[in-house]
């Protein structure tokens, strides 16, 4: 019998996030850091003046602010769950991914980004790419499977609500922005009729 080609199994457990997974987490820490930054040194109130008041200028900023706050609080949490091996630590990548790609796609459609830099159209494109990247390669990944097996993945329900409510804050921004462009065209409309 020849004993030299067989490898013994390594549990599940004892095995470290490596290779792919770990360049994840790294995309995931940095990208979380550079937005959290840049929202922070281009932040300006006259970005979120539309001509509906000071209270709605408050209110949007404040709520965008508690956004990219809390997609840093998300991406943090996301690394440490996959690093203490969680069984809860794909669903909050996915989840991660899906918030950052749906921000993205509202940028785009809102048709508000800028010719160069983090906001311009090529930056969302490849971030709409790439984030549909990782989210197929944590679907398919053996290291993702070996790690966290899906039996014994699980949702815990204040995940739900951080992911809920990190996923309707953009789409509620959007419409707030739509509404706001809409009653200025409105009244610009009735004004010169």
């Amino acid at each position: 019998m020849d004993t030299q080609n067989i490898t013994p199994l390594t549990p599940q457990k004892d095995r470290q996030v490596s290779g792919w997974l770990s360049f994840f987490l790294f995309v995931v820490g940095l990208g979380a850091a550079i937005t959290v930054v840049t929202s922070i040194a281009d932040f300006s109130l006259d970005a979120y003046d539309i001509g509906e008041g000071d209270f709605f200028i408050y209110l949007v900023a404040l709520i965008d602010i508690v956004y990219v706050l809390g997609i840093g609080g998300l991406a943090l949490y996301t690394i440490l769950a996959f690093l203490n091996k969680r069984s809860n630590a794909v669903f909050l990548g996915k989840s991660y991914l899906i918030i950052i790609f749906l921000s993205n796609l509202l940028l785009l459609l809102g048709g508000d980004y800028g010719d160069y830099g983090w906001g311009s159209l090529s930056q969302i494109l490849k971030a709409l790419i790439f984030g549909i990247v990782w989210f197929v390669y944590l679907c398919l990944s053996e290291q993702v499977s070996d790690l966290f097996p899906k039996e014994e993945r699980k949702i815990l329900s204040r995940d739900k609500y951080i992911v809920g409510s990190l996923i309707f804050t953009p789409v509620l921004l959007f419409n707030v922005g739509l509404l706001g462009k809409c009653s200025n065209s409105y009244e610009y409309y009735f004004r010169t009729w």
